[in-house]
């Protein structure tokens, strides 16, 4: 007789939330980015992965801790959804091997040349 067993995982949905308003106040007239840091829990792999910004959001990145951008967004209203075939494993005891760090960058009221531009500041 022969028995099969089948790893079971749960899938659990993270939305990192904590640096939401980073960017909150940003002066008028500049383009600047937000950066943080995430920890990814030990043995969890990672299956999916998107962003989220808004209406002055211009690109997001995520970045591995070696620092190599495996992720990249530039629209705002239509984030990537990233789907990781294998899984990424996070299986490091050493946090600092499981931390990724993902940035934002705002535009606020800066056109393509540079100047100020009154019609997309707030």
């Amino acid at each position: 007789m022969h028995r099969l067993w089948a790893a079971r995982r749960e899938l659990v949905n993270v939305a990192d939330s904590t640096h939401l308003y980073d960017q909150a106040g940003q002066p008028p007239y500049t383009i600047d980015s937000y950066c943080a840091d995430h920890v990814v829990p030990q043995d969890y792999e990672l299956l999916r992965i998107s962003s989220h910004t808004h209406k002055r959001g211009k690109r997001f990145t995520i970045a591995l801790p070696d620092g190599t951008v495996f992720y990249e967004s530039l629209l705002y209203n239509d984030p990537l959804t990233l789907e990781m075939d294998p899984p990424m494993l996070f299986d490091s005891p050493d946090e600092a091997e499981r931390t990724l760090r993902y940035c934002a960058t705002y535009n606020n009221g800066v056109d393509a040349n540079g100047d100020p531009d009154p019609t997309t500041v707030t």
